[in-house]
């Protein structure tokens, strides 16, 4: 897994050694995100092969893979 929080981590993935087609997309993503304004707003989480729904959940506090709306019934049945 790859966390690119803020505009610094961005600007350097761009200097890994990623796949060409990661890095395409990567570059697009940051010149778009340049280009409106967003680039400090912007948080990319690359997910790779072996990651886990828990690892992605760990890094960014949420999962991915639940269900928005039973997430909601749950925290609104809690408090």
């Amino acid at each position: 897994m790859i966390s690119l929080p803020d505009r610094e981590a961005l600007l350097a993935a761009l200097e890994m050694p990623l796949a060409p087609v990661l890095n395409s997309l990567l570059s697009e993503t940051v010149a778009r995100a340049e280009v409106s304004g967003l680039l400090d707003l912007t948080y990319l989480l690359i997910v790779e092969r072996d990651d886990d729904g828990d690892a992605i959940a760990d890094e960014i506090g949420f999962s991915p893979f639940a269900d928005p709306t039973e997430v909601a019934w749950q925290n609104w049945t809690a408090g």
